[in-house]
């Protein structure tokens, strides 16, 4: 497994337990507030798009130095 890989699983373990948080304020204020798993994987997707994004840049502007 790539860097890629391991990182984007970083991310979507974060976002899973970020949601599973979510999903026990449920008890604390009488509705759901948590994500679908749709929308974690999408938040996962979104989130280490923007990091690869970032480095890429990075790695460009040193690269044309």
């Amino acid at each position: 497994m790539g860097d890629s890989d391991r990182i984007f699983n970083e991310i979507l373990a974060l976002e899973k337990e970020r949601n599973k948080a979510l999903k026990e304020m449920e008890g604390i204020l009488g509705f759901d507030i948590s994500f679908s798993d749709e929308m974690v994987m999408r938040n996962a997707r979104d989130t280490f798009a923007k990091a690869y994004d970032k480095e890429l840049k990075e790695k460009l502007k040193k690269w044309m130095k």
